[in-house]
């Protein structure tokens, strides 16, 4: 049962991280840079961690954006 609940925490964190992403884009898109930054490098921090380097490289590109 308790790697269930890992596995649970991580397809959130997954999906978290992926939304901060996502949320990022659409605050650069609205102007709101502080906030896109804000959550771009949660998201760029959470990418690291898990190894997601197709999405960490995505995240970087916005963050480049700036």
């Amino acid at each position: 049962m308790q790697g269930k609940k890992i596995l649970e925490e991580l397809e959130k964190k997954y999906d978290y991280s992926k939304g901060y992403l996502f949320l990022g884009e659409l605050y650069l898109n609205t102007s709101q840079k502080k906030k896109a930054f804000e959550n771009l490098k949660k998201a760029e921090s959470m990418h690291k961690e898990m190894g997601m380097d197709y999405w960490l490289a995505k995240t970087q590109e916005v963050l480049a954006a700036l």
